[in-house]
């Protein structure tokens, strides 16, 4: 099991707010629950990280892009809309009848546009559709204005679970990203922008246990049950703990991931107190091969999202937590 892997699953809702996320029907329902931690930061840490690092959110990957068929625009606001719609499809079992894209601008204006509304509310997720990011970070040719940009997905749906998704911005310029095959169109530049995701602790247990069960078996180890909490002692840190139970071959094996996620003033992310607890023989035996990637990521700091470019910047971003973990970012020039 790749133990890094496992604590940003557990938070992975909050870095995954633009990409199609979802779960399956558990066996068993998860234990959930929203303590507070034991260890309360009153501040947002202000170290900056000591070199460059990766965003934990990469837009210039194409993160939350708008996916094309071709490395091409589109040469009008219909064909827009037809290449996106049939995008979508690809991924999502839209309802029946439903204008998921919605294109509105003078055709002799066109790229600029006076509106673009995706909706993929009640959509669900088709089970073989796996999200993918660029491989590396690339400039994105410019492509398309919009006065006013909307997406939904209040809910999306995955098996019996689901999720909640709105984006809304002003005066957007999208840019154009291309890398073999792939090409979509990212936000580079707003005027302003707003996030607002949540998904029940339920249904964001579900998916870690359904995430878990499907990666099993590798190495030998099966996983029967795990449970997850979280919890959000001020508005820019989340702490989480997942508690994975299974078998080694015949060995009963039990362990723990804890962490804590901080957002500093400079939207840094800062992960702390990464690590791994065994429970059992099994359990102690999982830790020693999961601690050391860990500890690689204990301690590391670095943006929480990039946008292509240099105009458009994420301004905060906040987290709340009881039965349901929201999430609420805002963003612009």
């Amino acid at each position: 099991m790749r133990g890094a892997s496992i604590w940003m699953i557990a938070i992975g809702a909050v870095m995954a707010a633009g990409s199609l996320a979802g779960c399956a029907t558990p066996r068993r329902s998860a234990e959930v629950t929203s303590r507070r931690p034991a260890t309360v930061a009153t501040t947002r840490p202000t170290t900056a990280p000591a070199r460059p690092q990766k965003p934990m959110i990469d837009f210039a990957r194409g993160a939350g892009g708008l996916p094309l068929p071709t490395a091409q625009l589109p040469p009008d606001p219909v064909k827009l809309a037809v290449a996106l719609r049939a995008m979508y499809g690809l991924r999502v079992d839209l309802p029946p009848g439903r204008p998921v894209v919605e294109v509105i601008g003078d055709p002799a204006s066109y790229p600029a546009l006076d509106s673009l509304r995706i909706d993929l509310s009640d959509g669900k997720i088709n089970p073989d559709y796996k999200p993918t990011q660029f491989k590396s970070a690339a400039p994105a040719t410019p492509a398309l204005t919009v006065k006013h940009f909307e997406y939904l997905a209040q809910p999306l749906r995955y098996e019996r679970s689901s999720s909640n998704l709105r984006i809304t911005a002003t005066d957007v310029q999208f840019g154009l990203l291309r890398e073999k095959d792939q090409a979509a169109l990212v936000v580079t530049d707003a005027a302003d922008g707003r996030l607002d995701f949540d998904v029940s602790l339920a249904d964001l247990s579900n998916s870690f246990r359904f995430t878990a069960k499907r990666a099993g078996g590798s190495g030998g180890f099966f996983v029967h049950d795990t449970s997850l909490s979280l919890a959000s002692d001020n508005p820019h840190s989340l702490t989480g703990e997942v508690r994975v139970a299974g078998f080694w071959l015949l060995l009963p094996t039990t362990f723990r991931i804890a962490g804590r996620l901080d957002v500093d003033e400079k939207l840094n992310a800062h992960l702390s107190d990464v690590a791994c607890y065994g429970e059992d023989l099994g359990g102690a035996l999982a830790a020693s091969f999961i601690n050391p990637s860990l500890k690689k990521v204990n301690g590391q700091s670095m943006p929480f999202a990039a946008f292509p470019g240099s105009r458009a910047r994420l301004h905060d971003v906040t987290f709340h937590v009881d039965d349901s973990l929201r999430v609420n970012a805002t963003f612009g020039r």
